[in-house]
């Protein structure tokens, strides 16, 4: 187990920040991180054939082995019968989430799943550690300075993306880890997990990412509704954490309030898509929730293939959108995701491949939930979040790796916890 470990944390602390900045328009930050994925994966093949390691794979509750067979049935059925070969097995360029990674996520989730509760707390300060150093690098951003040399496809970007690569999934990593970090600033006297605590939250705000937003503040009411008491009795533990997070914020609304800036485009921008049909605002993201939507239907048992959404979308639905905006022919933006990961899933694995990742995710959420401690209350909040920001943004290497790593820890935690909670 503890080569196992050790992988993990190297997929955790490397995958995330690993940059190669190359350049000119090259794929400096994806590809660089799905390489790495790819021969962690191979790493940890070779520890369940060479070590005794399969033992892990049937350790799984029988609960989730019908909907983890029907997810990894769907992608590998997709992916066989796809009309669009060339992508769908190492991904689309720029996104690199083709079987090879899909398959990476599944191994980690399901070998994440055996670890004691020492590894997890090795693997939590993993998350904290590379979280704090994507979260400083977005903050410099955030202020102008530049550590990463900006290739021309962000020369004009205006949001910070730090190591990952764009705001919205950047912002994806931070809500993992922050409820974590936040966990252990209360528990924990060592004033590291404050200073990671100050820089998870400023850069979450930085990011201006409307759905993190979004996802967190139904993070922190769900929370607070179902651990109501739990939070009367900890209120002193909590008083100095939260008074560390309103500084973060404090820090992002200097000099020009953008992070308000952002939450009061919010409710202008769904005023505009829905009273005044205004379909640029949101970034034409209701038009394209409502032609996904409609393509489900005709991808109900099988996917077109992971990753090749953009394949599938009809393209001239949004340009003539476009082009109705006085959008110039050069400028059009082809689409390539879906912006919503349950919606992506849908039409690339099949709607019974999503359906089955919402259960598999969800059911671990609620299960943690159920539990009385605060380490799984910590665990079962990032996940939420993440999974909410997932209704407004697509899944990417860097913060999935974390994501995939935490629910396997969940299923452990979640199942140790309730099997305590049947013996009391």
């Amino acid at each position: 187990m503890i080569l196992l470990e050790r992988l993990l944390k190297v997929a955790i602390i490397l995958i995330p920040v690993i940059v190669i900045p190359w350049t000119g328009v090259t794929d400096q930050f994806y590809f660089p991180k799905a390489f790495v994925l790819w021969l962690i994966g191979i790493s940890l093949l070779c520890w369940i054939v060479f070590k005794g390691g399969y033992t892990s794979i049937i350790n799984l509750p029988k609960w989730l082995l019908i909907p983890i067979g029907v997810f990894l049935f769907a992608v590998l059925l997709s992916a066989s019968l796809s009309p669009h070969q060339q992508i769908v097995w190492d991904g689309l360029l720029w996104r690199h989430e083709g079987v090879y990674t899909l398959l990476c996520y599944i191994l980690l989730f399901v070998l994440s799943a055996n670890l004691n509760t020492v590894s997890t707390t090795s693997i939590f300060d993993a998350i904290i550690l590379t979280s704090s150093v994507v979260s400083l690098i977005g903050l410099l951003q955030y202020y102008n300075v530049q550590i990463i040399p900006q290739d021309t496809l962000r020369y004009s970007w205006t949001r910070i993306y730090s190591t990952i690569g764009n705001a919205n999934w950047l912002a994806s990593l931070l809500l993992l880890a922050l409820p974590l970090t936040f966990y252990k600033a209360s528990t924990s006297s060592n004033h590291f997990y404050k200073i990671a605590l100050l820089l998870i939250s400023a850069c979450l705000f930085a990011t201006g990412s409307r759905g993190a937003y979004l996802a967190l503040f139904i993070m922190a009411i769900a929370i607070i509704l179902s651990k109501w008491n739990s939070l009367i009795r900890s209120s002193r533990k909590l008083i100095l954490p939260a008074c560390v997070v309103l500084i973060g914020f404090s820090i992002t609304c200097i000099p020009n309030y953008y992070p308000l800036q952002r939450i009061y485009s919010t409710s202008t921008n769904i005023n505009s898509a829905l009273v005044n049909n205004d379909m640029a605002a949101g970034e034409y993201r209701w038009h394209l929730f409502s032609e996904a939507v409609k393509m489900i239907p005709n991808y109900v048992f099988m996917g077109s293939g992971p990753d090749t959404f953009g394949k599938e979308f009809d393209q001239e639905s949004t340009w003539h959108i476009m082009e109705r905006d006085g959008i110039k022919k050069s400028h059009r933006v082809k689409i390539l995701k879906a912006h919503n990961e349950y919606l992506q899933l849908a039409v690339t694995i099949g709607f019974l491949g999503s359906l089955s990742f919402i259960f598999i995710s969800y059911s671990i959420v609620f299960r943690l939930l159920r539990l009385r401690d605060w380490r799984s209350t910590a665990i079962a909040s990032g996940l939420l979040a993440y999974l909410i920001q997932l209704l407004f943004t697509n899944s990417s290497i860097g913060p999935a790796v974390v994501f995939w790593i935490l629910l396997g820890i969940g299923v452990q935690k979640a199942n140790s916890g309730l099997k305590k909670h049947i013996v009391r």
